[in-house]
């Protein structure tokens, strides 16, 4: 809690060091006002993404927690190019300037383009065989029947993901063939005492 009250002041002061700044500028000075609105925007973006840190983290980190923090960073800073290179084509107009104009609409496209590739990235990085799912399988693991860790490279040849697995074992009866292929392989290939394949899995 401690850490998250300095932040915050940290943030608070910095915005409000911006604000000043942009005050103080009465002579319209495009540089200092680009330089207060920078500060502003670091100050606010920096005060939100430091607070999201040690609010996730404090309780340790998830796949979920990782994604959400990702996507808090992707999103703020994608945010605050956009809002710098919107100011960039409006000022360029006001001086009809038109290479001002264009520098900021190619600030835009490329924020655009590289904020939808890291969000389509973040919201694909928990599918599949994520460490912490891998994890949650190896505990479901009986280690006086299998070899633990052939086990779970068997689950993942066998399942695309660990959702697909559960709910397949979920329901024998109506999975009964797959099931059975299952618990077959894992007796032939994965007994108790065994090494087959456990070197292979990769954390």
């Amino acid at each position: 809690m401690v850490k998250i009250l300095a932040v915050l002041l940290l943030s608070l002061a910095g915005f409000y060091l911006g604000y000043k700044l942009y005050k103080a500028n009465k002579d319209r000075d495009e540089g200092v006002s680009l330089y207060a609105t920078i500060t502003l925007i670091c100050a606010l973006l920096g005060g939100v993404v430091l607070i999201t840190y040690l609010l996730l983290g404090e309780s340790g980190w998830t796949d979920d927690s990782k994604a959400m923090m990702r996507l808090i960073l992707v999103s703020g800073t994608g945010a605050s190019f956009l809002f710098l290179g919107g100011s960039l084509i409006i000022r360029g107009r006001r001086s009809s300037d038109k290479l001002t104009q264009i520098a900021g609409l190619t600030w835009v496209l490329i924020t655009l383009f590289a904020s939808g590739y890291c969000l389509s990235y973040i919201n694909k990085m928990n599918d599949g065989w994520t460490q912490e799912k891998r994890e949650k399988v190896l505990s479901r693991c009986n280690p006086e029947r299998y070899n633990c860790l052939c086990y779970l490279k068997e689950s993942m040849k066998m399942f695309d993901n660990p959702e697909d697995m559960t709910n397949t074992l979920k329901d024998e009866t109506k999975n009964k063939a797959k099931v059975d292929k299952f618990n077959e392989t894992l007796d032939s290939k994965c007994p108790c005492g065994s090494s087959s394949g456990g070197e292979e899995v990769d954390f």
